[in-house]
């Protein structure tokens, strides 16, 4: 192979950047992954205190933090490289995967990540780095600004140097080359190498950039390699031979600092990830980050409006966000499944349960005092109902009866004495009570009681199910079938028209016949390169990595599942239907629950997978809506379709499948319909229809390989669906897809003495209603709130905050607390104004 003409060098000058991927949990155990990243950075300090020209780049901050907590001794060297600009740490705690964020949590990887930095060596970063991470969300590029960082490096997506313009108009230079394009290039491993390699490199990713470059920049390094001291003489020895391009030892903030933004391209909107099918290999840990994701901003708010009530400090949650955000690193197990992915898995759910261990205690707590000042008056036992979401809303609650109770005829009223309906269920020696809780106030609560009571005599006649196969309210008709998935049609009464069950989609023009809720199953095998792939000479200059999904041809159409018994319960609060079958030669469980006095249908499969080998399997929603398709996404409602420039071209893939993950919610939108489809669980959204990755497994192929990714066991998927006339904005999708998330707090307690708050009340009034809170903090000498919000619809306006207590200040602030803005306090109100899509943070002083 002859080295290309350098006289018609694509580029003046090419940065190289030394760098490892720091994975958590890959090549080893968690522990030996530790054990790894230490001795890299142990190294990379050593070659920077003996090469003046090295530079060195560390993309995230716990590798950081945990290889001095190994080595404390460290840190005075860690200060001194970054004091003198050769050592550079990205501003952002982990490479999450976005994929499994919420709101809360991307926000905390910016702010956790950019404090400790701070307060251990004063280093401000103005790079955020996110490596070999599945997607980024729109939202991005603001919560950069509002962090104080300048430049972004990603991966999965557009390739090139461009300003990434925000939702609400933040721009950002971003740059997205692959981290490990120099091994697979071979080009840091010698001169002779680098003279060969590197031409048919630059030819190559000159094809790919979404606009032309002067200038380039190449990631030395790869997963958990070792720096690399041969840079130093490879770029030495070619500048001697060649007057371009130049190359340079440099970080990845000299590089975008180098390059003249106002000539950057533009590109808008999101970039989802097309990974989507590797959450499904999590399932103990990933069933748990939404728990503790509600848990602790449930568990923020309310310690913080106790602490501002009582004069009192706040909790600190730092440790349980950091917990979160570790699980939520992009790391899914090891390429050893017999010894890494285990461990690996194991050890997030032990993180995630702690998270949830602590930030429970703060949330009873909180709860139990507030609960502790409400005035009752009326007899029997307080239950005081609270809504951790920022807008006034009517729901069902879930009750478990005190033991106390036992044996005993029980009533529940509300503060005016009214009763309320109310639907037992029994549960060994458990007793639970559901019902729908009315107008509860905006991130606040309302009383109910709990009395004993008479049976009432008679039978409600909300109890409109009496067809067998038929569940039905005042809302919805649900067509129940002894065949197929037992689930026939779904009808809105109030909008005339079937609203799932579609005909159009192609695989039932196939004829594979998807109906919503069926599963449907595919014989794939996933491959990846052997250990030599790229010490062979005809794979370097390879575009890709060797990794693919093979497709064995068998399917297994939902019409393959046989059903084997069906029970359906009435009450005056919910109709339930219940049936079981078999898929695969596994046991499938569905529950469909109709509430009676909200428009809202919940969902449950349980899959009992019996670890039949390289089956991929998907739960199916084709809905009989059709049209546009919003997507929910951290602090943004995006439009299918409107993915960033150039993301759904990748080089290699004669395919071009556009998918993408789903967050929270999604909403299918006719001219005069929209149907939201909400669930704590991520979807998958494939161009055809909506699905959702149950499972996979694999027993040969690459990285998913062995027993461990077959997955045996229980496997659960809840989601609940609501339909409205209009579009999602009309519907209030944001509300719909987020309140069976954040579910109400029931909480029973005895009757207060002489308290003083009323039986019902806001802690955080919030007007209008396009205004979202997601997250409330008390300052430490509980005298001060932080308050976050973003506006969910694209209007822009002037937002009211209104407390119980007198605002002595009010300050606009970035993510860090640094003033930006006075804001204007009104009594017990502030008020500000805010553009569309913007998210916005206040500090408010009491």
């Amino acid at each position: 192979m002859k080295p290309r003409n350098l006289k018609k060098a694509f580029f003046e000058e090419i940065f190289f950047v030394p760098h490892a991927h720091f994975d958590l949990s890959w090549l080893g155990t968690p522990a030996e992954c530790e054990e790894s990243n230490n001795r890299i950075i142990a190294a990379a300090l050593d070659i920077l205190e003996r090469e003046k020209e090295y530079e060195y780049s560390i993309e995230a901050v716990r590798p950081v933090e945990r290889f001095l907590a190994a080595h404390p001794d460290q840190k005075g060297r860690v200060g001194k490289f970054l004091a003198e600009g050769r050592l550079e740490i990205g501003g952002l705690y982990v490479d999450v995967a976005c994929d499994y964020c919420f709101d809360e949590s991307l926000a905390r990887n910016f702010i956790l990540g950019r404090q400790y930095l701070e307060k251990e060596f004063s280093y401000s970063p103005e790079l955020a780095r996110e490596e070999d991470v599945l997607s980024h969300f729109a939202q991005a590029p603001q919560l950069m600004r509002l962090s104080g960082m300048k430049y972004f490096k990603i991966t999965r997506g557009p390739k090139g140097v461009y300003l990434w313009e925000g939702p609400d108009g933040s721009r950002v230079p971003t740059a997205l080359f692959e981290y490990g394009d120099s091994f697979h290039f071979q080009l840091g491993v010698d001169p002779e190498k680098t003279e060969k390699n590197l031409p048919f490199y630059l030819d190559w990713v000159s094809k790919q950039l979404v606009a032309p470059l002067s200038s380039l920049v190449i990631l030395d390094g790869d997963d958990c390699t070792m720096p690399n001291s041969n840079l130093i003489g490879i770029v030495r020895a070619w500048n001697e031979r060649h007057e371009s391009p130049k190359l340079r030892i440099s970080g990845l903030a000299d590089y975008l600092r180098s390059i003249p933004e106002d000539g950057m391209k533009q590109i808008k909107g999101d970039i989802p990830g097309v990974w989507g099918f590797v959450i499904m290999f999590e399932r103990e840990a990933a069933a748990k980050m939404w728990e503790a994701e509600v848990v602790l901003t449930a568990a923020e708010k309310f310690d913080s409006f106790s602490a501002i009530e009582n004069k009192s400090a706040a909790a600190s949650l730092k440790t349980g966000w950091k917990l979160l955000l570790t699980a939520q690193d992009h790391n899914w197990g090891g390429k050893n499944p017999s010894k890494h992915g285990p461990a690996a898995d194991a050890e997030k759910v032990v993180m995630l349960d702690a998270a949830v261990h602590s930030a429970s205690l703060v949330l009873d707590a909180a709860l139990a005092n507030i609960s502790s000042r409400i005035r009752h008056e009326r007899a029997g036992i307080p239950i005081v109902v609270f809504n951790p979401l920022s807008w006034g809303r009517k729901d069902f609650v879930s009750l478990k009866i005190p033991k106390c109770f036992k044996g005993e005829h029980i009533a529940i009223v509300d503060a005016r004495g009214d009763g309320v309906q109310f639907q037992e269920e029994k549960n060994g020696d458990e007793r639970t009570a559901g019902f729908i809780a009315d107008a509860v106030p905006a991130l606040g609560y309302r009383s109910y009681y709990l009395i004993i009571k008479e049976p009432a005599v008679g039978v409600d006649d909300r109890r409109k199910s009496v067809e067998p196969l038929v569940l039905e309210n005042e809302f919805y008709r649900i067509g129940l079938s002894p065949k197929g998935n037992g689930l026939k049609s779904i009808y809105d009464k109030k909008l005339s028209r079937s609203i799932v069950g579609g005909t159009g989609n192609p695989l039932r023009a196939a004829g594979i016949g998807p109906r919503f809720l069926s599963l449907f199953g595919a014989a794939v095998r996933f491959t990846t390169p052997s250990a030599d792939y790229y010490e062979k000479e005809e794979n370097v200059t390879k575009a890709g990595t060797g990794e693919g999904i093979k497709f064995l041809g068998k399917l297994w159409p939902g019409r393959k599942f046989s059903l084997k018994e069906m029970d359906k319960t009435t009450g005056p609060v919910y109709d339930e239907v219940q049936w079981r079958g078999e898929f695969i030669g596994s046991e499938v469980f569905y529950n469909v629950r109709l509430y009676h006095d909200i428009k809202r249908m919940d969902f449950k499969v349980e899959l009992d997978w019996a670890g039949v080998p390289g089956v991929m399997i998907f739960l199916l929603f084709p809905l009989a809506i059709s049209g546009e398709t919003w997507v929910n996404t951290p602090y943004y409602v995006h439009k299918k379709g409107r993915e960033a420039e150039g993301f759904w071209k990748t080089p290699g893939v004669p395919i071009q499948p556009k998918m993408r993950s789903v967050y929270n919610w999604f909403s299918v939108c006719s001219k005069d319909a929209a149907v939201t489809i909400s669930s704590p669980h991520r979807l998958w959204d494939f161009t055809f229809f909506p699905v959702a990755p149950l499972i996979a497994s694999d027993d040969q192929g690459g990285f998913f390989t062995g027993e461990r990714y077959l997955q045996k066991g229980k496997h659960e998927f809840v989601f609940s669906m609501s339909s409205d006339a209009g579009d999602w904005k009309a519907a209030r999708g944001y509300e719909k897809g987020l309140e069976p998330i954040y579910k109400m707090m029931p909480r029973v307690g005895a009757a207060a003495e002489g308290g003083a708050k009323p039986v019902e009340g806001s802690f955080c009034r919030v007007e209008p209603d396009n205004v979202v809170v997601t997250a409330v903090q008390a300052s430490p000498k509980g005298d001060a709130l932080n308050v976050r919000f973003y506006e969910a619809v694209g209007t822009p306006g002037r937002a009211e905050l209104e407390f119980p207590w007198d605002v002595s200040r009010a300050e606009e602030t970035d993510l860090l607390g640094n003033t930006i803005n006075e804001a204007e306090a009104a009594g017990k109100s502030v008020l500000c104004n805010f553009h569309a899509y913007e998210i916005k943070n206040l500090k408010v002083s009491f």
